[in-house]
């Protein structure tokens, strides 16, 4: 990339937008739809400030491992 475009490049990582409608789209990718509607409320496209994935710590912690739920399903 730094042959064609004016970067210089430290690091790289993956962006995962999750929001109101990111997290829909991670879940299904990974089969975990079930889940998440059995630990949390049912997946359905929609940012509100009463949605769990906006407004609840428990489901930042699933989303990123701290129930290593998204680890063993990569």
């Amino acid at each position: 990339m730094e042959k064609e475009e004016p970067y210089h490049v430290g690091f790289v990582a993956p962006l995962i937008p999750i929001n109101g409608y990111g997290h829909v789209r991670v879940m299904k990718k990974l089969g975990l739809e079930e889940e998440y509607e059995r630990r949390f409320q049912k997946l359905v496209y929609a940012a509100e400030p009463d949605s769990m994935i906006e407004s609840n710590p428990e489901t930042a912690k699933f989303m990123w491992g701290g129930q290593r739920i998204m680890l063993l399903n990569r």
